[in-house]
């Protein structure tokens, strides 16, 4: 189980489970050993349940989130250099490099 206290105070835990017991289990990896025969298949199910505990308030719909977030990106786009060029793959690296500052320059209340 994976746990963590967001900074609306809520608990969030991720809890993993498979179908098989694993040979050992790490922060990083769970390993198993499984032996078949020729041709023989096995199946290893995994299931990974996301619990919160305590939830804040309802947040806004998909929806709603989505209009406000494609609305600030469309005034963010009204005031920056776009550059286009012959080079389709310099084009692409420039849009996402674009992309990334605007992630990093986004307010959150966590500050931007």
């Amino acid at each position: 189980m994976l746990a963590c206290q967001g900074l609306d105070s809520t608990t969030r835990r991720t809890v993993i489970q498979f179908s098989l017991p694993a040979q050992t289990i790490s922060a990083q990896r769970a390993v198993f050993l499984l032996e078949l025969d020729a041709h023989e298949h096995k199946r290893l199910h995994s299931r990974i349940s996301c619990l919160v505990q305590n939830p804040s308030a309802p947040g806004p719909t998909f929806e709603s989130a989505f209009d406000e977030v494609h609305t600030a990106y469309q005034n963010y786009r009204k005031d920056i250099t776009l550059v286009h060029t012959s080079n389709s793959h310099f084009d692409d690296w420039m849009n996402q490099s674009r992309a990334d500052l605007h992630l990093l320059l986004t307010a959150t209340p966590a500050g931007p």
